[in-house]
């Protein structure tokens, strides 16, 4: 083809004849074909044809930013539900531990004083096993005392029993099984005294009165002589003394029960009480 030829092609938008076929020059297709970048364009992340205005990317970026506060708020919600839930769960497992800890407390006290009971039960069983046995001993002495200070007169020594058993308690509260020997025997010495004390007193009484009444006959012998009784012989005096005994008993016993009196004092009653009753001035 002359050159003139193809010059006038060209000018008339011939595209130029490709070369021949070289594979040594030539590459592969894939490697004629120029490669594009793995990372996405702009216009890519955003779903666009063509590169992004800069409004655009404004707009996707505040976008994007209200979908994270977005997130984050429910985030926040969801981790405040979760910490008031787990502050219920909190109170109720400290609710549970208080009431573990109140019933266990409850059950140490009720043992603690299930013990303390069962030591004073038996605390108890050993004092009363041991004051049975003073009793018994302070019986045995108040016997030999009442022998002793010729008390046995009594009629009816279950009052004094009552007394001694009732004094004995009370002197004894201080003492106990292990107390001391000489305090317990001390405190039965106090007791004795205690309950034999109305009945020394009565005997003491008894003894006042009935030295008094054996003075009445010579009393009256000595008024007889004085004249105080007319021209009454020994014979007859002695029988009006045997008269006057009964009724200078009573007025003596009644005298001597309303204030302690003397021998001396019960004997001035008894020749008081002979004067007015035989009208003696």
């Amino acid at each position: 083809m002359e050159q003139s030829v193809v010059e006038r092609l060209r000018k008339q938008g011939l595209a130029g004849f490709p070369r021949p076929y070289d594979p040594i020059t030539v590459g592969s297709p894939e490697e004629s074909t120029p490669k594009q970048s793995d990372r996405p364009t702009a216009a890519e992340r955003i779903g666009l044809l063509a590169e992004p205005t800069p409004e655009i990317v404004k707009a996707k970026e505040e976008a994007e930013s209200g979908k994270l506060k977005v997130e984050q708020q429910r985030a926040a919600l969801e981790l405040a539900q979760i910490g008031r839930q787990l502050k219920i769960l909190d109170k109720e497992a400290a609710a549970e531990r208080r009431q573990i800890a109140e019933e266990q407390e409850r059950q140490q006290a009720e043992e603690d004083q299930a013990r303390l009971e069962q030591a004073r039960a038996t605390e108890a069983e050993r004092r009363q096993k041991w004051f049975e046995e003073q009793a018994k001993l302070a019986v045995k002495e108040l016997g030999q005392l009442l022998r002793y200070e010729g008390l046995d007169f009594l009629s009816d020594p279950e009052p004094l029993a009552r007394e001694l058993y009732d004094s004995l308690a009370k002197e004894l509260r201080e003492c106990g099984p292990d107390s001391p020997g000489y305090e317990v025997r001390q405190a039965r010495e106090r007791a004795l005294h205690k309950a034999l004390e109305p009945w020394r007193k009565q005997k003491s009484q008894r003894q006042i009165l009935d030295s008094a009444l054996g003075k009445i006959g010579s009393y009256m012998r000595e008024l007889g002589d004085k004249g105080w009784l007319g021209d009454l012989d020994y014979r007859d005096i002695d029988l009006l003394t045997e008269q006057l005994k009964d009724p200078m008993r009573s007025i003596l016993e009644r005298e001597i029960a309303a204030g302690d009196l003397t021998a001396q004092q019960a004997e001035e009653v008894l020749h008081d009480a002979v004067d007015r009753r035989l009208k003696i001035v």
